[in-house]
């Protein structure tokens, strides 16, 4: 159970992950919650016949980008084109509700694969000296879209369709690049732009293309949405998983894996006390320290999770608000007072100096512990 231990008696087990290098940026077509207004937006647009060239698709991390991106993706790649040769002359449109694509369509299976002739997925590319993903998407990725569309498609009137994943993280050359694609685009093709950053792209990007905007998922939909992957959680996790999420899926999903729980409960319970136990610390920071890729999501899930506590306990504090049920017996924040906004801040600090200087994970965890006893002394 969340939070119900009484003090850290166990140790960690982290396992390695056997496919540390993959990513999926084809969800499937029911994961998709919420932002109906959006869909009805680019339904709208579809049955005018107005689908521009580029949409951007902007909102906070995790809130469900990708999955409406290939949401779109399915349909389009699914769809009869229209018969303008008909023998008694141009059908009458059909109007859609929806976005929802058929399963059973051949195309189904090649989006998942990623190996639909007719898309293309564009994502930063993996550093193999550091190990995890490049800072930017470079410009040779966004390079690589002008050969795609110049190939004729696939199947007879139908989309070529890019999807640039990341894309804040474009430098100069690399929106350059992508602004001489978006001045004149070929015809039947979109460029589907997926951002958390809306403010780092250039005006002329912005310009030339449709921005939709993703507001974040209710605790509901938040909710609604662990129940229909069967993931069971206690009262006590639901809420917790619920606030750490702040409206984003991906973190709920992310958050509400057993392996993390069980790490953020271990975590946690050393709140429980009005003290630290820094020897059970130390053997908790060893354990986290350990080398492996699931590791390096839970050192990072570590510290975020202690910036969430950090930004609870300040606001809390500020709106004299009671404990939520996941926080109720940590003594050491009930017992002490001390500026949380400052900690968060530290915290934030820490963060990044940790992961910039590529410093020991071990200095990581005791830091931090360390900040919360000097700033809630």
């Amino acid at each position: 159970m969340l939070f119900d231990l009484e003090d850290p008696e166990e140790d960690n087990v982290f396992l390695e992950d056997e496919n540390p290098h993959h990513t999926d940026l084809t969800p499937a077509q029911h994961d998709f919650f919420g932002h109906e207004n959006v869909e009805r937006q680019v339904v709208e647009m579809i049955n005018n016949d107005r689908l521009p060239h580029a949409l951007i698709l902007s909102g906070m991390e995790g809130v469900g980008k990708a999955t409406f991106a290939f949401r779109l993706v399915r349909f389009l790649l699914t769809r009869a084109p229209d018969n303008e040769d008909s023998l008694f002359g141009a059908p009458e449109k059909i109007k859609i509700e929806n976005l929802t694509s058929p399963l059973s369509h051949p195309a189904q299976a090649q989006i998942s694969s990623g190996g639909h002739p007719d898309l293309l997925s564009i994502e930063r590319g993996w550093d193999d000296k550091k190990d995890r993903r490049r800072a930017q998407l470079d410009v040779d990725e966004i390079r690589k879209i002008v050969p795609f569309l110049r190939r004729t498609a696939a199947y007879d009137g139908g989309y070529r369709i890019v999807v640039i994943d990341d894309c804040d993280t474009m430098n100069r050359n690399s929106q350059n690049a992508l602004l001489k694609i978006l001045e004149e685009p070929p015809e039947k093709t979109l460029l589907i732009l997926i951002t958390h950053r809306l403010g780092a792209l250039l005006p002329t990007i912005l310009s030339r293309a449709a921005v939709l905007n993703f507001q974040p998922l209710s605790d509901v939909q938040i909710q609604n949405a662990l129940q229909s992957r069967g993931i069971k959680l206690t009262h006590t996790e639901l809420g917790f998983v619920t606030d750490y999420a702040q409206g984003s899926l991906g973190n709920a999903l992310m958050i509400a894996q057993e392996h993390a729980l069980l790490m953020i409960q271990d975590s946690f319970n050393f709140f429980k006390s009005p003290s630290f136990d820094w020897s059970k610390i130390q053997i908790f920071a060893e354990a986290l320290a350990m080398k492996s890729s699931i590791n390096d999501d839970m050192q990072k899930l570590f510290i975020e999770s202690h910036i969430f506590l950090a930004d609870v306990a300040a606001k809390i504090g500020m709106l004299d608000k009671p404990l939520p049920a996941w926080m109720e017996g940590f003594a050491f924040l009930t017992s002490r007072h001390g500026n949380k906004l400052e900690l968060g801040e530290r915290l934030r600090h820490l963060k990044s100096l940790t992961y910039q200087g590529n410093l020991d994970r071990r200095f990581l965890v005791m830091e931090s512990y360390r900040l919360w006893e000097e700033i809630c002394a």
